[in-house]
């Protein structure tokens, strides 16, 4: 017996892993799991609820997902999921984030070079809230990147940046 999934045409169908909350059923699935503690106020439902509307008609998913909010210091992610129609029998999931401004964004695609670096540095400590902050260390004598017009090599390996860091970066979701 599976869960049922609402997809954007209010049609139902039968599906074997657990729920996320469906763009449809955001409100009701936001006070189901009040009782954890932590609740979205009314301007982040309605900036979700507007801004998850605008990208699934703009990426023509036929469902979209909040899969949740991750603390930041400075500011927090939002992280949200489309689903496409699948080519074959199971969809595929195209993940997305956004700051405070509700701007959905999609996620950077990692490398298994990238996700082995991010295990690697054991990062265990809070986010920072800043999209662009990198989070390998400055080796030494490295200099840091040049913020000149062209300044950068056109070569050079991007360094990871907190974007990396969020879920589904690490491909465990």
């Amino acid at each position: 017996s599976g869960l049922v999934e609402r997809t954007s045409d209010r049609t139902s169908r039968t599906r074997s892993e657990p729920l996320a909350m469906d763009l449809l059923d955001l409100d009701s699935g936001l006070k189901a799991v009040a009782s954890g503690g932590h609740v979205l106020n009314c301007k982040e439902v309605v900036g979700i609820q507007a801004s998850l509307t605008l990208l699934q008609r703009q990426q023509k998913h036929p469902s979209i997902f909040f899969w949740g909010k991750i603390f930041g210091l400075a500011g927090d992610y939002y992280i949200a999921y489309g689903l496409s129609d699948a080519e074959f029998e199971l969809p595929a999931k195209a993940w997305y984030w956004a700051g405070d401004d509700f701007e959905f964004k999609a996620m950077p695609k990692l490398t298994a070079e990238n996700v082995e670096k991010i295990v690697e540095l054991g990062l265990d400590k809070p986010f920072a809230g800043q999209p662009d902050k990198t989070i390998e260390p400055v080796v030494e004598g490295e200099e840091p990147p040049a913020d000149e017009e062209g300044g950068e090599e056109a070569n050079a390996v991007p360094k990871l940046t907190e974007l990396h860091r969020l879920p589904p970066g690490g491909q465990e979701i």
